[in-house]
């Protein structure tokens, strides 16, 4: 979605007062999946990550009032959003680690053989091993940008830190990534 479009169907529903908020479901068509994949990478349960989706739109429709266009996009906010759902979910006291059988993902039929499968798992395994071992604000930054596809600015804006400085600490953890997975 572009900005223009993000621009009008914010400012459209900021004018929806009680009732149903139409441009604001265009909003969540947008951006729904892309929050859901944000807690999937980080609680592997369908249940709870689709539950902190809908905490997060929720919280997002009740300060949508509170929500200022500077031309920063709207999805910034909302991945703020997320991230803040996501930090009270790991202090809570609630927290449990379930997974059931209805949580699990479906297996497809064009599924990789065997030998495919372990080697695939082999580089996955190396690769989070990798990740683990960098600084905490540097993992969220790097999954920001490849998991979730974001640009610089968006980054920025849910981190709070400067564009050039997103730039550069993708630029220095990717080499530090390389520099691990090829020794």
């Amino acid at each position: 979605m572009d900005l223009k479009e993000e621009e009008r169907l914010v400012r459209a529903a900021q004018k929806v007062k009680g009732g149903p908020n139409q441009p604001f479901g265009k909003l969540y068509k947008a951006y729904g999946q892309k929050i859901k994949n944000y807690f999937l990478a980080r609680v592997e349960n369908i249940g709870l990550a689709e539950d902190m989706t809908s905490q997060t739109f929720e919280k997002a429709l009740n300060g949508i009032d509170s929500f200022r266009w500077q031309g920063v996009p709207f999805s910034a906010w909302l991945f703020t959003i997320a991230r803040n759902t996501f930090y009270d979910y790991l202090r809570s006291s609630k927290r449990k680690k379930e997974i059931k059988l209805d949580d699990t993902y479906p297996i497809k039929e064009d599924a990789p053989s065997h030998l495919e499968k372990m080697e695939n798992d082999q580089q996955k395994e190396w690769l989070e091993q990798a990740l683990l071992k960098l600084p905490k604000r540097e993992r969220e930054i790097i999954y920001l940008k490849f998991y979730e596809g974001l640009t610089n600015r968006k980054i920025a804006k849910i981190t709070g830190l400067s564009e050039t400085n997103v730039g550069t600490i993708v630029y220095r953890t990717l080499g530090k990534l390389r520099e691990e997975l090829t020794v």
